[in-house]
């Protein structure tokens, strides 16, 4: 987490976060880090991996990134979603990014041993959330009045529970944070899960084969998606190990 008393702000920061323990069940490892006051958000260990990127002037998108299941043609566009930065959810607060993990989702990867990786590099490791429920992480953005207003504490610590995961200030005064916190599992999202792992178990065994799917190290995938009426992007991580691997 960057200082809370550090001089100015800084320039590039950068955290890892996920879900469980480097050598027992976890989520995907997410990746959120800044360029002057451009903040991105990607994840390592999905089938298909995709960074959000979040401009300081307010242009938005979510791309492929990397090597995956998508092919797009060199010099093509490799964004799916482009969108304008939302309206503050409360004043001085707008609200980025929803990660969401549940905790039927947090697993022991088949091989956890090609994972020795993770216990080299520093990871801010949250508990599984109790079953029935999710951990899910917001990335927010406060202006200089509202951070001002809020340290030493942090976005919804009193009124939404919320734990500090992470906090840089940025160049043009803005604040961005990583905080978290658990919620009930919903039926609708039970059933993406069911259908979302089904298809992607079936889409890595064809693309990749059946031998290599099964010798991945930590499959996993996500479901990406966004609030109709405020404009909040989100992802739902998931495993696609199937039981008995």
């Amino acid at each position: 987490m960057s200082n809370p008393g550090s001089s100015g702000p800084i320039r590039r920061s950068k955290v890892r976060f996920a879900v469980g323990k480097p050598e027992g069940p976890r989520s995907a490892v997410w990746r959120l880090w800044t360029n002057q006051s451009d903040v991105y958000v990607a994840s390592r260990n999905v089938a298909v991996a995709t960074k959000v990127s979040l401009h300081g002037s307010g242009k938005w998108r979510a791309a492929y990134h990397g090597p995956g299941l998508v092919f797009v043609d060199p010099g093509k566009d490799r964004a799916f979603d482009k969108w304008e930065r939302p309206s503050e959810a409360v004043p001085g607060l707008t609200v980025a990014l929803l990660i969401m993990v549940p905790s039927s989702e947090v697993t022991m990867p088949p091989h956890p041993e090609d994972m020795h990786d993770l216990r080299r590099v520093k990871i801010e490791w949250v508990p599984p959330a109790p079953e029935g429920r999710l951990t899910q992480f917001h990335v927010v953005f406060t202006t200089a009045q509202a951070t001002a207003a809020t340290l030493p504490n942090w976005p919804g610590r009193f009124n939404m529970g919320t734990r500090l995961i992470f906090r840089a200030d940025l160049p043009n005064t803005e604040t961005i944070w990583v905080v978290t916190r658990e919620q009930p599992v919903t039926e609708t999202i039970e059933q993406m899960l069911g259908d979302s792992r089904r298809k992607m178990i079936d889409n890595l065994k064809h693309f990749m084969g059946e031998a290599e799917y099964y010798d991945a190290p930590e499959p996993r995938g996500d479901i990406y998606g966004h609030h109709p009426e405020r404009g909040w992007r989100y992802f739902i991580d998931f495993s696609t190990a199937e039981e008995g691997d």
